[in-house]
Parts: C-alpha cells; sequence; structure tokens
C-alpha cells in the first residue's frame, strides 16, 4: 500500500475546503451589497462601508487564524486587522469619516491586492485565481487614491464592490480547485 502525498497542502494556501468557501460567500454578498448601494445612491456611505469592512475583516481573521502553520496565517490575519481596524474607525470618529475615508480605503485597497498578488504567485491548489483578484484590487485601489476616473461617491462604491464580488469569486475557485483536487 503506497503513501500518497497530500495535495492539498499548499504553501501558503493551507488545506481547508470549507474555509475559503465560506470567506468566498461572505466577500460575495458583502460585495453585491456594496454594489446595490452604488447603483441606489449617488452619495458614499461611510457606515455602510465601515460595516463591510468589519465583516470582511472578521472573516480574512478567522480565515488566517485556521491557517497552519502560522507562517501561513500571517498575510490573512495582518488583511483582517487593517479591514477591522478601517471599519471600526469609520464607525467610530464621523467627525474624519470624510477626510480620511477615501485614501484609507483606496490605501487598504492596494494593500490587499498586494497580498492577493502575493498569494496568487504560490503554488497552491487554485492560488493562481487570487492573482487576478490582487490585480482588480491593486487597480481599485490606485484608482481611488489618485481620484481618476473621479472620486464620486459612486465610482468609490463601485470600486470597492468590483473588488470584494472578484476577491470573493477568487476564493470561490480556489475552494472548488481544492474539491476537485481532493476528489482526483
Amino acid at each position: 500500500m503506497s503513501r500518497q502525498p497530500n495535495v492539498l497542502r499548499g504553501p501558503v494556501l493551507g488545506r481547508s475546503t470549507v474555509s475559503p468557501a465560506i470567506l468566498a460567500i461572505a466577500l460575495i454578498v458583502v460585495g453585491i451589497f456594496v454594489l446595490a448601494d452604488a447603483a441606489m445612491v449617488a452619495r458614499f456611505s461611510a457606515a455602510l462601508v465601515g460595516g463591510a469592512a468589519i465583516i470582511v475583516g472578521g472573516f480574512e481573521l478567522l480565515h488566517g487564524i485556521s491557517q497552519r502553520p502560522w507562517t501561513r496565517a500571517a498575510p490573512r490575519c495582518v488583511l483582517g486587522v487593517i479591514y477591522l481596524a478601517f471599519g471600526l474607525g469609520l464607525l467610530r470618529h464621523e467627525e474624519v469619516r470624510t477626510l480620511v475615508l477615501t485614501d484609507a480605503l483606496g490605501l487598504l485597497l492596494i494593500v490587499s491586492g498586494g497580498i492577493r498578488v502575493a498569494l496568487g504567485a504560490g503554488r497552491a491548489p487554485g492560488a493562481r485565481w487570487l492573482l487576478p483578484s490582487g490585480l482588480v484590487g491593486l487597480a481599485a485601489g490606485l484608482s481611488i487614491l489618485f481620484a481618476w476616473p473621479g472620486s464620486g461617491a459612486r465610482w468609490i462604491s463601485l470600486a470597492l464592490g468590483a473588488d470584494l464580488l472578484v476577491h470573493g469569486l477568487a476564493w470561490a475557485m480556489v475552494a472548488l480547485a481544492r474539491q476537485n483536487r481532493g476528489a482526483g
């Protein structure tokens, strides 16, 4: 009886199929919610974005904590803490919301996109799907930070919603790749 290697274990992403699937669902739902807000109102809702960032940060942190060893968990945990801090800051400090919201969101998306690009360079099952997701995050963050094509509320909501949706779809593909690897 030959012992087969565990092909589900990746260098950065771990081996669970459930964890990325839950993260994917959370990101997709929040992304759709943010996109719907952008379509319904012309103004940018700091409370909505703060709440969305807290939800996404919580899921990112839980996903990171589920990774073993801790060297695999660090990028996910850092990203989760950044999202949580951003969301809590938006909800807690009303007087600075409009002053820092745009730049902070742009920087958050750039960092998040960079982490996803790094994870996408890995060889774990499905990791390649995080690379285009990271590029979308980088593009969204840069466009918000440099106000191109504009810094209006609708554009910011669209950029954030698109990033969350693509990020969620990437994690869904990671989960499917892991499931297919395990079945094969």
